[in-house]
């Protein structure tokens, strides 16, 4: 197969540009839920194998790899997996916010736990068993009789 060759398809709206690049996609091995079979053939009619060298750069591509951030003027154009930084980033940041909630959230425990007052803390639980178990009239007390 010559190497150097590269196959544009240009044709009208609807003229089955994509289906033809989702069936050549299939060939090469990549998951295209609309196309249950496809097959490429080499010059001898042998099936072509090697599709290593196939790159199909249709709109499913450009959807997936091509991010286009117009900041008015200051228009920047991120190709390959730069393309999805964005959405990496925007997902990052939720999740650091999410992990900063939940840090809040551990504090607020950590601190009631170490607050004698509160009823959460061992310190306080162990105040109070004490109390129900010392004084008059309760179980040390009815311990000292027997």
């Amino acid at each position: 197969m010559n190497e150097n060759r590269i196959s544009f398809l240009y044709g009208k709206n609807g003229s089955g540009k994509s289906t033809s690049s989702n069936a050549v996609r299939k060939a090469k091995g990549d998951v295209v839920d609309d196309i249950v079979q496809a097959t490429l053939f080499d010059e001898e009619d042998k099936a072509f194998v090697d599709t290593q060298c196939i790159h199909v750069f249709n709109e499913d591509y450009v959807n997936s790899r091509v991010k286009i951030r117009d900041d008015g003027l200051n228009t920047i154009v991120l190709l390959g997996e730069l393309g999805n930084l964005e959405d990496k980033i925007l997902d990052l940041q939720l999740r650091i916010e999410a992990e900063s909630n939940r840090d809040i959230e551990l504090k607020v425990a950590s601190d009631e736990f170490k607050d004698r007052d509160s009823r959460k803390s061992p310190s306080n639980c162990r105040s109070q068993i004490n109390l129900g178990l010392s004084g008059d009239g309760h179980w040390a007390e009815r311990e000292k009789d027997y």
